[in-house]
């Protein structure tokens, strides 16, 4: 023992040296490697309940229109679907740096220390979110801020879809008006030819006036007499509303116009819930790393100086 002793102090100035090296080298480790905080959070589609504004609205478009956008438009009201939207943008490298480059004082931070996974393939619905750097507030800060940034970005592109499908059934509806629009004008211009017949032959059959009894339905009727066919064709003439003359061309612009006056805009929903948040730090890591320097340096300066000078002896 004394034997052991002894060659551990001749070899001092080796221990001291090995622990200085190690010492530096844990040294140099720690700030190149600082202190990570990572803040983190478990979240998953909402229950459907918390949907039902979104899906009144969407009900109300079905009852309106006849089309198989009625699927489209359940989809885009179902909540797991709507978090599969959700999750395709928090996950994008390109969202990740449209966040950054959208706050100032985010310009130097690295967006690699943003990930987007799933933690347990078995259970696809449940999605982490997890924040570093070294700065611990800034981690919960930017973790807060990018959840609202997916989220927000998330409900404009279920509104923009929703709108869409709008925008496509109004132009669908438009161009069935167009149609109906054109056969009302086809009726509405026969009935004024047939009417001018009728006034022409009036005319040339003296009845000015109006027969006592008016039940002729024969197609070029002169039972208002040539006065009364006059005014009939005033009154044809000044007719804007045309929907009386095809009762699908009002039926089509009542759907219209309610699908042009309904708007996304005014909803607002939630799409994800908080199942667990998580905090960690990288310090315990760095503290036992540098500990295991200290003690590598001292067992291998001991070693070293056990060989060197057992030799001597």
């Amino acid at each position: 023992m004394f034997h052991f002793l002894a060659q551990i102090k001749k070899g001092r100035i080796i221990i001291i040296a090995s622990l200085v090296l190690f010492f530096s080298l844990g040294f140099l480790y720690k700030i190149n490697n600082p202190v990570l905080h990572t803040f983190s959070k478990v979240v998953s589609p909402v229950e459907d309940y918390k949907l039902l504004k979104l899906k009144g609205f969407i009900s109300g478009l079905q009852a309106i229109i006849d089309s198989d956008d009625d699927k489209e438009l359940d989809r885009l009201a179902n909540s797991k679907e709507i978090f599969k939207v959700f999750y395709k943008i928090a996950s994008s490298d390109s969202n990740q740096i449209e966040y950054v480059k959208s706050d100032i004082n985010l310009s130097f931070y690295n967006t690699d220390l943003i990930n987007v996974f799933i933690p347990d393939k078995r259970n696809p619905l449940n999605l982490e979110i997890s924040v570093s750097s070294t700065n611990k507030d800034l981690s919960e800060k930017i973790l807060e801020n990018y959840l609202s940034f997916s989220i927000e970005k998330t409900k404009k592109v279920i509104k923009e879809n929703v709108n869409t499908v709008l925008y496509e059934e109004n132009i669908f509806y438009n161009k069935k008006i167009e149609i109906e629009l054109y056969l009302a004008d086809l009726n509405l211009n026969k009935v004024k030819e047939e009417t001018k017949i009728a006034i022409s032959i009036a005319a040339a059959s003296g009845q000015k006036k109006a027969m006592n009894v008016i039940n002729d339905q024969e197609m070029f009727s002169i039972a208002l007499g040539e006065t009364g066919l006059n005014e009939k064709l005033n009154k044809l003439n000044d007719i804007k509303n045309k929907s009386i003359f095809n009762e699908n061309l009002s039926k089509f612009e009542s759907v219209s116009k309610a699908l042009t006056s309904n708007s996304m805009e005014k909803y607002n929903f939630d799409i994800i819930k908080t199942i667990k948040m998580k905090y960690k730090s990288s310090e315990n890591k760095q503290i036992l790393f540098f500990a295991l320097m200290v003690i590598a340096g001292l067992f291998i300066g001991v070693f070293i100086s056990i060989t060197v000078f057992s030799k001597e002896d």
